[in-house]
């Protein structure tokens, strides 16, 4: 007789990423790079440089990780969540996408790995991340960071996945 610790890893194994339903549909590969490689080269260099990273700092314009991204989509403040496609993100991260859904908050589901999405925030892994609404008024130098980063939350907002299909569900 096998172990727990064996019966866990073959079932594991045995997992698919099909297995798992979210409410979105994963974006294209090419799409998903090009709003990657946006992100990558405006937001995060914005985010974590010097003259724009100590003013953007008190407004807290990105939320890392499950725990994060959760309380910025309990508290409404979400204003688009990117989201990796990977099966053990999809797994845990499928309340978020649910939560998304409910309060019409914008997600892309990008086929990256979360090492991708990490090296963006240069960070080792990022399952998730969310946009934060801003509504504070800001300084003239702070206006410039401001606009930037409205314009690719509206980019991401454009690219982001479609609802899917509801499963249809089988009685056993």
């Amino acid at each position: 007789m096998a172990s727990l610790r064996v019966r866990a890893r073959e079932e594991k194994a045995q997992a698919r990423p099909q297995d798992v339903w979210l409410p979105f549909t994963p974006l294209e590969k090419d799409e998903a790079d090009i709003l990657v490689d946006r992100i990558t080269k405006e937001a995060g260099p914005m985010l974590l440089q010097d003259p724009t990273k100590a003013l953007l700092k008190p407004l807290r314009p990105v939320a890392l990780g499950v725990n994060e991204v959760t309380r910025l989509v309990e508290s409404r403040a979400a204003r688009v969540i990117v989201m990796s496609s990977d099966a053990a993100v999809q797994t845990m991260c499928q309340h978020v996408a649910v939560m998304a859904e409910q309060l019409a908050v914008p997600i892309c589901v990008v086929p990256v790995a979360p090492s991708e999405l990490g090296a963006i925030f240069k960070l080792k892994q990022v399952s998730v991340f969310a946009f934060r609404t801003i509504t504070q008024e800001s300084t003239a130098e702070l206006e410039d960071a401001l606009i930037q980063l409205r314009s690719i939350q509206d980019f991401a907002i454009s690219k982001a996945s479609s609802p899917a299909a509801v499963p249809s569900l089988q009685r056993i």
